[in-house]
């Protein structure tokens, strides 16, 4: 390309970037964009690699940077439309300029006339980063950074809910599309104090399970927009006019709703925004969904404005698991022979409940106790603890006979065993009473669940 690496006199420190190379301003580029790359588990997909187009530049310094998609391709793992639409939303948002250089003429990428195969994909092209779009990319950075040092509490859009889940499916189609559908996020999350996961498009079968499939299975609210997609018509009767279908992915997250509605019997609250065009067929034809219909996006978000709100109860709501298994501790008081007047000595009783809403045939339990504490020896349900400093107990199903245990029942005591806590202990060193006495349970494949004290709460 004539002229490449040439830049406009304003740019206060111009540079041709090559992957790995010294630039021509004298700043090394990294190899990987790992290195300068911050974890942004929680933000959507799109937003995590928009924020990696802009750390990609950012370590090189003000102006315009050459780039390639090959490169940011090597750098951000993505395939290459998934880029190109990244760049050009990104364009289009006014938060960064994409121009070529003919000899010293520069080259919008508007002036190609949409024809992105010879801009993206012939040779390299500038990326600037507009004045509007560097606040932008520093709020992507500041989340990034708050989530790695709290990632207990995870933005939107993470792959581990926080707590009760409203699905957002809305296109991608277009950047007003995938405006909206991020307006209708912000919208439930304020109005709700729910958790808002916008399903952004998927490249592979691993996104789609552990994001989309697993998301809808957790949700307690649905938020459908469908868009036109087009005409299609019907070949075998050719008289019948065209009609307008929706999107074909949006009709399937409706169809899986509706399975884990009336096949799993897990209740979902459901709004349905159709466009005025779209036909109503396939599954959605059967359901009584009473879909809104909108002919503009802002009507959609009228009308969530005034009924999210009614919402808010999901807040309060914990959706049971199918299996679900939990321990519960409990101590009492017992007395202790030839103890001192402050001594204390405790019988610890642990049994399991079933919370869920099946059966469960199977489960394990597990006690990890701290062996200072222990006021007794020899139990049968002792084994190797891996953990310096306390004894385990466990148990099965099995052993007690327990051939199933249904939704909402309890066994009985399953580990019992005694435990003393002196006086001198209390005074000398009371932070030994934090010590944690931690009780999991396993059934089937169930995630293992587990209940934790402190030493401290298992007293008086």
């Amino acid at each position: 390309m004539a002229g490449e690496g040439r830049f406009c006199d304003s740019f206060s420190a111009p540079f041709h970037v090559q992957i790995g190379a010294t630039t021509d301003a004298g700043v090394k580029c990294p190899d990987a964009l790992s290195t300068c790359v911050v974890a942004f588990t929680g933000m959507l997909p799109s937003e995590k690699i928009e924020l990696a187009i802009y750390q990609r530049i950012k370590p090189l310094g003000p102006g315009a940077v050459t780039m390639s998609i090959p490169m940011l391709h090597q750098s951000i793992a993505e395939d290459h439309a998934t880029i190109v639409e990244r760049l050009k939303s990104l364009e289009a948002e006014n938060r960064i300029s994409l121009f070529k250089y003919s000899g010293v003429v520069r080259c919008p990428r508007s002036a190609f006339a949409g024809d992105d195969a010879s801009f993206f994909y012939t040779g390299s092209f500038l990326i600037e980063v507009a004045p509007q779009g560097r606040r932008y990319f520093e709020e992507l950075e500041h989340r990034a950074h708050e989530e790695a040092v709290a990632p207990s509490n995870p933005a939107r859009g993470s792959t581990t809910a926080s707590g009760p889940l409203v699905f957002v499916s809305c296109g991608q189609s277009t950047l007003e599309e995938r405006r909206l559908g991020k307006k209708i996020a912000d919208l439930v999350e304020r109005e709700t104090g729910c958790e808002a996961y916008f399903a952004e498009n998927q490249q592979n079968l691993e996104g789609v399970t552990e994001n989309i499939l697993k998301k809808l299975h957790d949700a307690l609210g649905f938020i459908a927009i469908m868009h036109p997609r087009g005409d299609v018509a019907n070949p075998r009767n050719p008289t019948e006019s065209p009609w307008v279908r929706g999107s074909v992915w949006i009709e399937q997250e409706i169809a899986i709703s509706a399975f884990i509605s009336q096949a799993l019997q897990r209740p979902i609250r459901v709004l349905l925004y159709v466009h005025e065009s779209i036909r109503r067929e396939g599954l959605r034809d059967k359901l009584h969904l009473n879909p809104v219909s909108f002919r503009d996006d802002a009507e959609i978000l009228q009308d969530l404005t005034e009924s999210i709100p009614s919402w808010k109860s999901l807040a309060l709501q914990e959706r049971k698991q199918p299996l679900s298994l939990t321990a519960n501790i409990r101590h009492r008081r017992v007395p202790i022979p030839g103890g001192g007047t402050d001594d204390e000595r405790h019988q610890l009783l642990v049994n399991v409940e079933n919370d869920g809403e099946q059966d469960a045939t199977d489960f394990k339990l597990d006690l990890d106790f701290p062996a200072a504490f222990l006021d007794e020896s020899g139990n049968v349900l002792q084994v190797p603890s891996s953990e310096p400093g306390f004894v385990r107990y466990e148990i099965t199903n099995a052993v007690r006979g327990i051939a199933h245990l249904y939704a909402g029942e309890k066994t009985g005591d399953l580990i019992t065993f005694h435990y003393a806590i002196l006086g001198k202990m209390k005074r000398e060193h009371p932070e030994q009473l934090e010590q944690k006495v931690t009780a999991t349970v396993y059934s089937g494949d169930m995630k293992p669940r587990k209940t934790v004290r402190t030493i401290a709460e298992l007293m008086g």
